[in-house]
């Protein structure tokens, strides 16, 4: 890849590498340093707490949403965890010192930051205007002994105090740095980035940090300035090849479910994806993930979740709309006309047998025209 990141030809690269090899210096042609800021992570959804407790202890999603559910209906400890929502109503920013309160008292390891946070920061995630049928998941005020928690109760009890924690600590502020290098007559570009004010980030220091900015680079670039002259040390080319996508998490792929209208291009199709929360609900998609892989068309291949040879050879069988996701965009739009009136339960069922009737049949047409 060259400076901005596009393919050259090998043969190329060879040539640009062997051309820049007895090059001593480099001059600066120019540097910019720009100011950022990045706001406390909002609260966890269920989707997003099961993306993190998959990627930090391989929990399964089924694993994270029993948990959360204990925590709540046995433990009082924390909120309605089935929900869709990142933020918090702001009537229950008052509650604040309370819920720290309860922090400190349950969760040894956090009772530090607490000391160091400040209840008058008011983050972004208190927002009335986003609240949907529940808000994010977060503490109760109800204390509870460590010691009665098990450890995956443990485990998301903290992931779901930092969480909070991270509200009551200033916004993280870095800045964003860039140097242009002429080198041998050709550009290239370092980036990287320098905290200023760490924030929030306190609260993930040797932890998981929930940090979406994943277009700066952490490196740290020298101090200098236009016209400087610097020493080349070395040059170096690397041959790579380009990475397949990665394999799924259970958590990376409750995200993808939640997230399926990323994929469809028809904009109505998309538009009812979005709204109607993707494949499944915060209420369903460990289960559907689970009961995939009780049927065996799912397997786990440590953290990765992967299609089995069964579940290949399903797929290979089931008609193309079925598999699309926009048959789940299309079954929401009319659930949305019996909501509204436009149409009836009676005649969405109908529909439903109609369709069954039909692809069941087109099997049998194809199964039969291969005997």
């Amino acid at each position: 890849l060259d400076s901005e990141g596009r393919l050259v030809n090998p043969a190329v690269a060879k040539g640009l590498s062997d051309k820049l090899k007895p090059t001593k210096t480099a001059v600066v042609r120019k540097t910019e340093t720009v100011p950022k800021r990045l706001a406390q992570p909002r609260a966890f959804s269920l989707a997003d707490i099961q993306l993190e407790a998959s990627n930090k202890y391989g929990f399964s999603a089924q694993e994270t949403l029993d948990t959360c559910q204990s925590l709540y209906e046995i433990h009082k400890a924390a909120s309605y965890p089935r929900s869709d929502c990142q933020y918090l109503p702001e009537s229950q920013f008052t509650d604040a010192p309370k819920v720290l309160a309860a922090i400190a008292k349950t969760c040894p390891k956090l009772r530090e930051l607490v000391l160091k946070a400040d209840p008058t920061i008011k983050s972004q995630t208190w927002n009335d205007k986003q609240i949907t049928a529940h808000h994010g998941i977060i503490p109760t005020q109800l204390p509870v002994g460590w010691a009665a928690l098990s450890d995956k109760e443990q485990k998301i009890y903290e992931l779901i105090g930092r969480r909070y924690l991270a509200q009551f600590f200033p916004v993280h502020q870095f800045n964003s740095c860039s140097i242009d290098l002429d080198l041998g007559g050709e550009t290239f570009i370092g980036k990287g980035k320098t905290v200023t004010s760490l924030g929030w980030k306190v609260v993930y220091k040797n932890q998981t940090d929930p940090d979406t900015d994943k277009t700066e680079s952490d490196q740290i670039l020298p101090s200098v300035k236009s016209g400087d002259i610097l020493k080349v040390l070395k040059t170096e080319t690397k041959n790579e090849l380009t990475k397949p996508p990665a394999y799924f998490t259970e958590g990376t792929l409750i995200a993808a479910m939640e997230k399926i209208h990323t994929v469809v291009d028809n904009p109505e199709y998309k538009k009812y994806l979005k709204e109607g929360d993707g494949i499944g609900t915060p209420a369903t998609r460990a289960a559907i993930i689970s009961e995939l892989k009780r049927k065996g068309y799912l397997e786990m291949k440590g953290k990765k979740i992967c299609t089995s040879s069964d579940g290949i050879e399903l797929l290979k069988l089931v008609p193309e709309l079925v598999r699309n996701p926009i048959l789940t965009a299309v079954f929401e739009r009319k659930l949305r006309d019996v909501e509204s009136g436009k149409s009836t339960l009676n005649s969405f069922i109908e529909s439903q047998q109609k369709f069954i009737l039909q692809e069941i049949n087109k099997a049998k047409a194809i199964n039969n025209g291969l005997q």
